[in-house]
């Protein structure tokens, strides 16, 4: 064999750097992934609480509706509003009922709303449901509406604009 002069030597300096250009790389995407997988973390543990906070307010809100159904809560109290202090697992949430004379004979248009806390403005969750009137004063119950309510609120139990169904997306076609 015939070993050639023209060959020179390799200087192994410039592997160092691409070395560690990779390592820097590989740094980069290894914290990037890890933040962006825990940025996924929290925002599925933030959904799990909300889950958990309407799941309550449900839970509450079907509660209270039951018992002015069963009879043990009187359909009178409809008319004050604010049910006051709970017991747990709801005593940290804001509980309203109120009731009107629906356009039924014999039944009464009750809603229970649920709010988080006290200054909380906008209720967590909203529950309609008819019962029977069961002897109570509807006079009175529709006076008490209308002196809580007034006409600041044409009608408290119109359905949301969100909740509305568009034309085109209600029935078939035609």
């Amino acid at each position: 064999m015939i070993a050639s002069a023209s060959r020179r030597p390799r200087r192994r300096g410039g592997s160092r750097g691409g070395l560690l250009l990779e390592t820097l790389l590989a740094l980069g995407l290894f914290v990037a992934t890890g933040s962006l997988v825990l940025r996924v973390m929290t925002d599925c543990t933030r959904a799990v609480r909300r889950a958990e906070g309407l799941a309550t307010a449900v839970d509450c809100a079907r509660s209270i509706m039951a018992e002015f159904d069963a009879g043990l809560r009187p359909i009178g109290d409809l008319g004050e509003g604010d049910l006051g202090e709970l017991e747990a697992p709801w005593s940290e949430l804001r509980v309203e009922a109120r009731g009107r004379r629906s356009d039924f004979e014999g039944l009464v248009l009750a809603e229970v709303r649920v709010f988080d806390d006290v200054e909380a403005s906008r209720p967590r969750f909203v529950l309609r449901q008819l019962l029977p009137a069961r002897g109570a004063d509807l006079d009175a119950l529709d006076a008490a509406f209308e002196d809580r309510f007034g006409d600041a609120l044409a009608d408290p139990f119109e359905v949301e604009e969100d909740f509305e169904l568009l034309e085109s997306g209600a029935g078939g076609a035609s």
